[in-house]
């Protein structure tokens, strides 16, 4: 990023540097006239309308401003109002005859300056936000991505172009709508990575009590319920959800049946030959599902979005240039172009935060394969279960293969980060529903309000989880997800996102009204009206999730996606406007200098403002500063403190601790050469030769569009699967 910044800045500067003579002001221009026409040296002609005018000094009188002047000193005001020329607006466009003072025309490094200040590092925000990766470059039709594949591929000459075009298209969708609903509402966006921050919060402290030693296996299941939270739940018929073979009920098996107590039984007897079998399926039962669980634990920590320094390098290069533009507007006060620069400044300040949290909230390097190795990990649970309940304990679990499918246990796109208006509380939902069924007092309550009761005035100490726990769970999971209103932490997260991004904008339109002329102007009224457009669907959502029911929920959610996406590229088209505006000067025209309120210009310079004798717009400056300035501060401490103490959680294993691949439960992980030419499978010294020898072929046959520390990565990953 830093290369590409520098490169702009080189372009800008030799395009701007080709203008060979600086122009003046314009509105100075139209002021030296004015002081001429009211002296009697100039009768200016000009036509407004089409109709002919000759403005000399007396007709010049009904064009001028000679009432109040809002944000001035009451006793300059009262004593030396004569002294102070203002315009009528309409006077303006008559006799500055309207002009569009381009700041590139009149002082092009003021553009150059603003945009080295604020557009680079805007850009450096916008290359760090967590995009998808193409999943065209990791994802092939048997779901693997290996260089092997790509190596025989091109040796064999088998083009895959139809089906990695179609993916290409459908990553670049996704990218181009979660940038709609980071930049069209980050309301929204903030507030489902906010409240998915939360639940992080609540896995971490559900998996590291202080009792007690850190439990790996129950570590990789609530990290696991993490990833999955992350993803949309998928909505279907009812039926297709409580079946037995239904995802939550599934998902919650696989998380839990390694760290739950296997049940002792009730009265001692001997045990007959079945009943000894079934004990050793239980065993078994909790092997295998412990062995799935680590397996996928391991993969998503693997496929985790690593790199967080190059993020917080963009986080800390626009608090840089927020810093200089504060030191910039104070140090000449009252100029109009670094006022509207640190304008500009606090009304994109939510964005690094939104940055900020979605470094807690990261997102799988690859969200495509995230979601297949959860899709076939849910199989493979599934596969344990019925193999429980069947008792042909002597055939194995029906293991995922590459001919697999079932819908009810596919995983939905991948949502994490605001990329979809919507709620997603999983997560939440598994720890709550866990909570209430080891907690004796909260089992016998029947409804979600009267569990949170109990559990809150409940004495006792909870029950350790066990397998007679688990239909309980998943019952009251369901239950959860499909019927109730999101839990407080949600709404709350709403408000916070809601202060903390209306306080951005409150800030830069209390600093741009305060910009004599005082008032609203078109300014101010933009960054007014990018707030509204952005408040809506997050208004929609909240009216939704509040006041329908279920089915109402379900029926309407599309719609209210559809009109929140209309909403969201309005609101990104103004924000656009604005930021072309700060730089360009498209503003500062008769209209946008006499407000919607004023009615009027002035023609004074940063001197007469910076004295208070005249006008005191350094108090409103301070305050808006200071409200603008003051969630950002807090906001990166709360990050940086929440992002160690959720280290544990995240904590990848050491090479040394990887999860043995025994057994035939993990392979549905692997991606073997044997498995792109569908022969037999493969040695481990053979898959390792075919990497090798295709990363050098590849780097004559195929583009290498990744960098260095890509190529680190996706290599781990290669010999991961390999073995």
């Amino acid at each position: 990023m830093g290369v590409s910044s520098f490169s702009l800045c080189l372009l800008a500067a030799a395009f701007f540097s080709c203008r060979p003579v600086e122009a003046e002001d314009k509105f100075d221009i139209c002021k030296q006239r004015v002081e001429r026409i009211r002296n009697g040296t100039e009768v200016f002609q000009t036509t407004y309308k089409g109709v002919a005018l000759t403005i000399d000094n007396k007709t010049i009188e009904k064009y001028m401003h000679w009432g109040h002047v809002s944000g001035m000193n009451e006793e300059y005001e009262r004593t030396s109002r004569q002294s102070f020329l203002t315009l009528k607006t309409e006077g303006c466009k008559i006799v500055c005859q309207d002009p569009t003072d381009w700041y590139w025309a009149s002082d092009f490094s003021l553009t150059l300056g603003i945009v080295s200040n604020w557009i680079l590092p805007i850009i450096a925000l916008l290359a760090a936000l967590p995009y998808d990766s193409d999943p065209s470059r990791t994802q092939e039709k048997d779901g693997t991505a290996t260089r092997a594949s790509r190596f025989i591929r091109a040796i064999l000459g088998r083009p895959d172009g139809t089906r990695a075009r179609w993916l290409a298209r459908k990553s670049f969708a996704r990218t181009v709508w979660a940038l709609l609903n980071w930049l069209g509402s980050p309301q929204v966006a903030m507030t489902a990575t906010l409240f998915n921050i939360y639940q992080i919060w609540r896995c971490s402290r559900a998996a590291t009590t202080k009792e007690t030693p850190p439990d790996r296996l129950k570590t990789d299941a609530y990290y696991v319920l993490c990833c999955i939270g992350q993803f949309e739940f998928p909505m279907g018929p009812s039926a297709e959800v409580r079946t037995a073979d239904g995802f939550l009920e599934t998902m919650v098996y696989g998380l839990l049946r390694p760290i739950c107590d296997d049940e002792a039984p009730t009265i001692p007897h001997v045990p007959t030959e079945m009943e000894l079998r079934r004990r050793v399926a239980n065993t078994r039962a909790k092997e295998m599902t412990a062995s799935l669980l680590q397996s996928i634990a391991f993969q998503m920590r693997t496929l985790r979005r690593q790199g967080v320094f190059a993020s917080f390098a963009s986080i800390f290069l626009f608090y840089i240039a927020f810093a200089v533009s504060v030191v910039l507007a104070f140090a000449d006060i009252g100029e109009r172009t670094t006022a509207h620069s640190l304008a500009f400044g606090m009304l994109i300040s939510w964005f690094p935060l939104l940055l900020l949290f979605a470094i807690l909230d990261r997102n799988p390097t690859s969200a495509g394969r995230s979601r297949d190795l959860i899709t076939r990990w849910m199989w493979n649970v599934r596969a344990v279960r019925k193999w429980r309940a069947g008792g042909q304990f002597d055939v194995p679990p029906e293991w995922w293969s590459q001919d697999s499918k079932d819908v009810a246990l596919e995983v939905s796109d991948f949502v994490g980060q605001g990329r979809q208006v919507g709620y997603n509380g999983i997560a939440l939902a598994v720890l709550d529903s866990i909570a209430a069924a080891t907690t004796p007092s909260a089992s016998t309550a029947t409804t979600p309000e009267a569990t949170a009761t109990a559990l809150h005035t409940a004495n006792a100490e909870r029950e350790r989880l066990a397998l007679r726990h688990l239909d309980r769970i998943a019952k009251q999971t369901v239950y959860r997800v499909q019927n109730c209103r999101p839990p407080p932490a949600w709404w709350v997260s709403a408000l916070i996102s809601f202060v903390i991004v209306w306080a951005e904008i409150g800030a830069a339109s209390m600093i741009s009204i305060r910009i004599p002329t005082v008032g609203v102007g078109c300014r101010s009224l933009s960054y007014l009206v990018y707030g509204g457009l952005s408040t809506l669907p997050m208004l929609m959502q909240l009216a939704l999730n509040w006041w329908s029911g279920t089915g109402k929920r379900l029926a309407l959610r599309v719609w209210v996606r559809r009109l929140s996406d209309t909403l969201c590229m309005l609101a990104v088209g103004t924000l656009v406007f604005i930021t072309f505006a700060a730089f360009s000067g498209v503003l500062k025209n008769c209209t946008c200098r006499g407000g919607f309120t004023g009615g009027y210009i002035d023609f004074e310079n940063a001197a007469f403002y910076r004295d208070t004798r005249h006008f005191n717009v350094a108090q409103w400056w301070v305050a808006a500063t200071v409200l603008g300035g003051f969630p950002a501060i807090v906001s990166l401490g709360f990050s940086i403190i929440l992002l160690w103490m959720l280290r544990p959680l995240w904590k990848k294993l050491p090479d040394s601790e990887k999860p043995s691949e025994t057994g035939g439960q993990t392979s549905w992980g692997h991606a073997t050469a044997a498995n792109v030419q569908g022969g037999p499978g493969d040695t481990r010294a053979i898959s390792n030769l075919v990497n090798t020898v295709g990363a050098i072929v590849e780097q004559i046959l195929l583009t290498n569009w990744r960098s260095p520390r890509e190529e680190r990565f996706v290599h781990k990953i290669d010999m991961c699967w390999l073995g």
